[in-house]
């Protein structure tokens, strides 16, 4: 597996699974793509699990959230997609049609995301 140190703009360089199940999914993952799971504490009860293979972070799994069970969201995938100017793209999606779920909001070391649902429903972040 490349080891990346920098991504192509406007390409993915990130994915999340948002899961009803992350017990059962940290099982798959494990026995399907050899992945380590690395839990980091966001709250207490709340769980980041980062995602290793052979030392390097490929993903990420966290357990879905309340709202979005209630409202009856399935569990899914969630593509990052790195931009050079978060805000400008953001403003660009807006007038593409895509709302704003959450953000831009700092993410630790890794500059700023910002979270939207196109005009068809799909969630993605940048």
């Amino acid at each position: 597996m490349p080891e990346f140190t920098s991504h192509i703009q406007e390409t993915p360089s990130w994915a999340e699974l948002t899961t009803s199940d992350y017990q059962g999914d940290l099982t798959f993952c494990s026995a399907l793509f050899g992945w380590e799971d690395e839990a980091n504490e966001m709250s207490p009860g709340m769980y980041y699990h980062m995602q290793k293979l052979r030392g390097l972070e490929v993903a990420a799994l966290y357990q879905q959230g309340v709202e979005e069970k209630q409202q009856g969201v399935p569990p899914y995938w969630k593509l990052y997609f790195t931009v050079d100017d978060i805000r400008k793209s953001s403003a660009q999606a807006k007038e593409s049609g895509a709302s704003v779920i959450f953000g831009p909001m700092e993410v630790f070391d890794a500059g700023y995301a910002v979270i939207l649902q196109d005009s068809q429903g799909a969630v993605l972040a940048l």
